[in-house]
């Protein structure tokens, strides 16, 4: 390169704000004034003129670089930001109420520290180079899924129906990190085998078969659900990428096909299992097995059709023992059924707006994700997208009596620390992904 094509790129270079994307804007512009100089020079001219020429057609370098700073910059999901703000504050102040009815539970104390960790969290990963993980996707994919099966088979239990794993002190839930993790993995995975043959297929359909195994081990069929979801958005927005060079037609069917088997296998493995047709039962008709299951879904029913629409029903407590100390009319109401505490506290309105703002955050998702084109973040982020919708709308029809209960929180509303830093670690994520998706398009390029 001559003087004066350094010299532009050099006062170019300076208009970018971001120093990282610097060098890949500078081979960018050496491209444009290679090829203007080799048409200039193919009609007749001096290299040393044609050369000149070609930087005086790239225009005056400061608006060049204005230009280029203005579409190659990380951006900022600014709206993204204030609803996750949002559902991590109404999250703390329902746990302070809940502390105010259930005076024994000081659980907005610890959901302030959750929130700080998770926010610890979301900003690492907002900043973190999401595509150095790709390169270690089937290493890592198995890593992770061989470190949980040591872990879970010498740290593990069960409370309440719900696995644990304790390592050095910590105690934590299994299935939502475990899920995280095999998101990131399984995304790079299907990028680089499934190109449209038929062995690459099998190893995309085959692998999922070992963190499925890992859920059902927990067990925890509400993480294997989420897992489905998730590796199934990964594939289903892969075959729309243009990388994927197979029958996309052909694909789609057979994900299709794959769902209703998907379906059968966990309508039978639901059936098959007495207490599970039970719980079936108490959802249709909870008043006949009020002694067992049913009672929880009648006093969620019970509930809901006394709340007001604004006020405390009056219907979450009920006195017990000499002291006459409140307890919950429903078990859960700070974690999985926290959607009924807040109508049974609050009203119907208090819920509407909850209801409102989660399924906002949901729209708000899927409109960042359909911004993302780099393909890795596109499968990434949509599978994020997908695990936090199902998440939210399986516990809103839970809490309203809509769904047979499995266990399964409300995203920063749910008081749980490992869920909650798990979410917040997601969003993270796809968030990091969308601050790079200019960026990264250069980069790839």
């Amino acid at each position: 390169m001559n003087d004066a094509v350094n010299h532009f790129i050099q006062q170019v270079l300076e208009r970018i704000q971001y120093k990282k994307i610097r060098q890949n804007i500078s081979l960018e512009i050496q491209d444009h004034i290679e090829e203007s100089k080799n048409a200039l020079m193919e009609s007749g001219m001096p290299e040393e003129e044609a050369c000149s020429k070609a930087v005086q057609q790239m225009g005056d370098p400061c608006s060049v670089g204005d230009a280029l700073n203005r579409v190659h910059r990380p951006r900022c999901a600014l709206s993204l930001f204030f609803l996750i703000g949002i559902l991590a504050a109404a999250g703390i102040v329902i746990q302070f109420f809940h502390g105010r009815t259930f005076p024994d539970t000081l659980n907005y104390v610890k959901q302030i520290v959750y929130f700080v960790l998770g926010a610890g969290c979301l900003f690492s990963l907002y900043f973190f180079n999401y595509r150095l993980l790709y390169r270690l996707s089937l290493p890592g994919f198995l890593a992770v899924n061989a470190l949980f099966a040591i872990l879970f088979h010498l740290c593990g239990d069960s409370t309440y129906g719900r696995s644990f794993l304790h390592v050095s002190g910590v105690t934590f839930q299994p299935s939502l990190l475990l899920l995280l993790f095999n998101l990131v993995f399984y995304a790079g995975i299907v990028k680089r085998f499934c190109t449209g043959n038929a062995k690459g297929f099998a190893v995309v359909i085959c692998l999922p078969l070992l963190p499925f195994f890992l859920m059902l081990q927990i067990p925890s069929m509400a993480g294997a659900l989420l897992m489905a979801a998730g590796f199934y958005a990964i594939l289903a927005v892969w075959i729309t990428c243009p990388e994927y060079r197979g029958s996309r037609r052909k694909t789609l069917y057979f994900l299709i096909g794959g769902v209703f088997l998907l379906c059968a296998a966990a309508l039978l493995f639901f059936l098959t299992e007495p207490y599970r047709l039970e719980r079936l039962t108490a959802f249709l008709h909870p008043e006949q097995d009020m002694e067992g299951g049913g009672w929880v879904n009648y006093q969620i029913r019970m509930l809901l059709q006394q709340s007001n629409w604004i006020g405390d029903s009056g219907k979450l407590t009920a006195p017990i023992g000499t002291g006459g100390a409140a307890v919950p009319m429903i078990p859960g109401l700070s974690t999985d059924f926290v959607l009924d505490f807040v109508i049974g506290r609050f009203g119907w309105l208090a819920g509407a707006a909850v209801m409102g703002i989660l399924l906002i955050t949901i729209v708000q998702l899927t409109r960042t994700c359909l911004k993302i084109r780099e393909s890795y973040g596109r499968v990434l982020s949509f599978s994020i997208c997908a695990v936090f919708s199902l998440q939210v709308l399986i516990n809103l029809m839970i809490s309203l009596n809509l769904l047979p209960i499995i266990s399964i929180s409300l995203p920063f509303l749910s008081f749980g620390g490992s869920s909650y830093l798990v979410n917040m670690a997601m969003l993270g994520l796809l968030l990091g992904i969308y601050r790079r998706k200019d960026v990264t398009m250069l980069e790839t390029a």
